[in-house]
């Protein structure tokens, strides 16, 4: 025998409110225990970056100093080209510069002064006292085929033999791109050097840009004009024709612009000293 059972409609609407209560209070269990985890205290946000004592920061800025040095050092090792096969090139190349000279070459003394003192040489008070350096740690330089010393009133003719190096490689690459452009070679010229600390007193006297703590000081940094160039004397005497100093300006500003995108060196454009305040690296 089947038994069937109909709720009436009071049965019903029983059923009905005991189901609506029992959901009722399933949500209201289920919004506690959410409210009870929300109450958690949560794990705060610890800094976990690790302060580098200054021992460890002296030994990053030191790592950090040799590979730029090891990369300048594979820069200026670098063979140079053949001059022969540059004058066979037909077609001249282009002269591009750079769009802005103080923003292609913004490397202020505070850039340039912690390669200076990494690199370079104590400075020293006289004169002498650089020059009782040479052979040592600083080497002489003068005229060469690739360019010339203005007279120094306020500075020595020594460099640490990286920075010769850096100068020896800025004079080749001037030449070899004028001739690649088709343009009559010059030679680039050096107006300042190494200085003593009684050389930068006396220059604080007449120069209010000339800096106490100069990389001047070091052995590693060069002036070199950007106005005033050199003429190429041959052996039998011909002194060859010279370009347009703007043109000539133009042409070194690659030149320089090419080796500091390299990370061979440091470049600064001395608006009022007329020259490219230059450090190696």
């Amino acid at each position: 025998m089947k038994l069937k059972f109909k709720p009436n409609k009071k049965q019903h609407f029983e059923i009905s409110f005991s189901a609506i209560v029992a959901i009722l209070f399933i949500v209201k269990l289920c919004g506690g225990c959410q409210s009870d985890k929300s109450k958690t205290p949560s794990t705060p946000n610890i800094d976990t970056t690790v302060v580098a004592t200054p021992q460890q920061a002296n030994l990053n800025f030191a790592d950090t100093m040799a590979l730029a040095a090891s990369r300048c050092d594979s820069i200026l090792s670098t063979p140079y080209h053949d001059p022969q096969l540059i004058m066979a090139v037909e077609k001249p190349h282009k002269i591009y510069s750079v769009s802005d000279f103080s923003r292609a070459f913004p490397d202020i003394n505070p850039v340039q002064i912690a390669a200076a003192r990494h690199h370079g040489v104590a400075p020293r008070n006289s004169r002498d006292e650089i020059a009782s350096m040479v052979g040592d740690s600083l080497i002489c330089i003068s005229h060469n085929p690739y360019y010339t010393v203005a007279p120094l009133t306020s500075s020595s003719p020594y460099l640490i033999p990286r920075a010769k190096k850096l100068l020896a490689r800025i004079g080749r690459n001037f030449i070899d791109s004028l001739l690649i452009k088709k343009i009559p070679p010059s030679l680039i010229i050096v107006s300042s050097v190494t200085r003593s600390l009684e050389d930068i007193k006396g220059l604080r006297t007449i120069n209010t840009n000339a800096t106490e703590n100069s990389c001047h000081s070091y052995g590693t940094t060069i002036d070199i004009s950007y106005i005033n160039y050199a003429p190429v004397v041959l052996a039998d005497g011909t002194t060859i024709r010279q370009a347009r100093s703007d043109t000539l300006q133009w042409v070194l500003s690659e030149v320089l612009n090419d080796l500091r995108s390299l990370g061979a060196c440091y470049v600064k454009y001395e608006r009022k000293q007329g020259c490219y305040h230059i450090t190696v690296r």
